[in-house]
């Protein structure tokens, strides 16, 4: 989840050019929950390779019954097909989930009564020899909601290096509003359950708050996919796409922490595209960072909630079950072991918690005042930061007793 984009890219009919090599994907519906994916080759009488790219980012592949000219055609390795030069027609199927099934981390195609999500990254493997990239949609009483479409119910693909694409099929509009450079969209999956979401506009000054302590682009704008699932499912985890962050909200009674829950999952997803325009850091410090910005945002939204002293507890509590540090922790991720990841958000709050204790006991300050300073700090190889204790002019024994605590 490190620094994923959440850029949107509105497609205006009267702005798009279709290249001559284009690739169209043309999208129909063989059943209520299959959806079926059609390739014309027949002008691109060239070798090449359908590819599933989903793979490399741990997303289960949608990919079923891979067809060429009616012809099964075999993989020649996992998530790879080879098209013969020959191939006139291309097909495939997805087989969609159902929806109150399955967690929005895990970026699959769903269906949940009249509602589609279409996950690029799950369900349409790309060719390699494709340049410009269309989806054309063509759905009975299906109406393609976001991100907008052209007069013929085209959406072109961005490029692969971007965040996930997704797509959303008569998803239900709850609310919209704008606020100075900040715009917030809500998109439900049923209708029946907009009383579930947090109110938007309480969410909208929490961003506000957010982009006071961390200036974004010009225009920000965030749209939220809410997803329904069992509450005994729901987890503290979203995907943050190209275009719309996909986020679940429970369909069968309240959480735990509430409404809290649901709003901590998407102002942390906020931080990240906030910080967009910062250098890249280390997965421990970016989600640290994130998660403690999103905890205090969440009071900003809802001031006084006791749900959000529980929340705070329950990741301080969680935290403690981490021995290693959080370099340690980031070192082990690097070498293929992620079990310890979640120590990130919990063990990363108390880190930056500690940090700005220490801050308003020497200094008078809070973690605020240096926050831009700190995105723009150096770290080494495995995740430690170089300059990080010059930059908050703390003393040696104050900063080699957070290390000790928190990061080796």
């Amino acid at each position: 989840m490190n620094k994923l984009s959440l850029t949107l890219i509105f497609l205006a009919s009267s702005n798009i050019a279709y290249a001559s090599s284009q690739t169209i994907y043309q999208i129909e519906q063989t059943s209520s929950h299959t959806l079926n994916v059609s390739v014309d080759r027949s002008k691109h009488p060239a070798e090449t390779e359908l590819v599933f790219r989903g793979a490399s980012m741990g997303i289960a592949s949608q990919v079923k019954n891979v067809m060429c000219d009616g012809l099964a055609v075999e993989e020649i390795k996992s998530g790879v097909w080879q098209m013969p030069a020959t191939c006139q027609k291309l097909q495939w199927q997805i087989p969609l989930r159902k929806g109150d099934k399955e967690l929005a981390a895990n970026q699959q195609s769903i269906k949940s009564g009249s509602f589609m999500l279409l996950s690029v990254v799950s369900s349409l493997p790309q060719l390699q020899d494709a340049e410009t990239e269309i989806v054309n949609i063509t759905l009975p009483n299906v109406k393609t909601i976001f991100p907008k479409t052209d007069a013929t119910n085209s959406i072109v693909l961005p490029s692969r290096a971007n965040a996930p694409f997704f797509i959303l099929l008569n998803p239900v509009v709850v609310d919209s509003i704008t606020s100075e450079n900040i715009s917030l969209n809500y998109f439900l999956d049923r209708p029946e359950f907009a009383t579930e979401l947090p109110a938007i506009h309480s969410h909208m000054n929490a961003l506000k708050w957010l982009n006071t302590i961390i200036p974004g682009r010009k225009n920000e704008n965030f749209s939220i996919a809410w997803l329904g699932i069992a509450k005994e499912k729901m987890a503290l985890a979203g995907a943050a796409g190209e275009d719309v962050l996909l986020t679940n909200y429970p369909n069968n009674g309240g959480l735990k922490f509430g409404k809290t829950m649901l709003l901590y999952v998407t102002l942390h997803e906020a931080f990240h595209q906030f910080a967009m325009q910062y250098p890249d850091q280390p997965s421990w410090a970016a989600e640290s960072l994130a998660t403690y910005y999103g905890i205090r945002a969440i009071e900003i939204a809802s001031p006084n909630d006791p749900d959000n002293i529980a929340l705070l507890q329950r990741f301080k509590q969680d935290g403690n079950r981490f021995h290693d540090g959080l370099v340690t922790i980031n070192r082990k991720i690097k070498n293929g072991d992620r079990s310890e990841y979640l120590a990130f958000y919990t063990k990363g709050l108390a880190f930056w918690i500690a940090v700005d204790e220490a801050l308003q006991q020497t200094q008078g300050k809070r973690l605020d005042y240096y926050l831009l300073k700190i995105l723009q700090t150096k770290y080494d190889a495995d995740g430690e930061p170089i300059n990080m204790q010059n930059i908050l002019h703390l003393s040696s024994e104050k900063w080699l007793l957070i290390q000790q605590n928190f990061l080796n």
